[in-house]
């Protein structure tokens, strides 16, 4: 069974894509979350890279504790990421 966390553009080549992968794993493993307060009361974790760049937002969730409880799965489940090929499937 799988859970999406998170999701990303749209990649031309598979190379493209283990390359963004990559840069993700680099970013959650030496980059820092921080959670957001928006104006509709929700919350939400954001990651930064170390040259301070927004690389993740997460979606909203009503409580502070949710939303750092997103966080931490990203975190500890980036290392089991997979790419799943969906190209060879026949659309129906």
């Amino acid at each position: 069974m799988f859970k999406l966390l998170c999701s990303s553009a749209e990649y031309k080549t598979k190379s493209a894509i283990t390359g963004a992968i990559s840069s993700m794993k680099e970013a959650i493993n030496n980059g820092k979350f921080f959670v957001v307060k928006d104006k509709r009361g929700t919350f939400q974790f954001k990651l930064y890279s170390t040259a301070g760049r927004c690389v993740l937002v997460g979606e909203a969730y009503k409580t502070k504790n949710q939303a750092i409880s997103a966080a931490n799965s990203v975190s500890s489940f980036i290392n089991l990421a997979t790419i799943i090929d969906k190209t060879a499937e026949e659309v129906k």
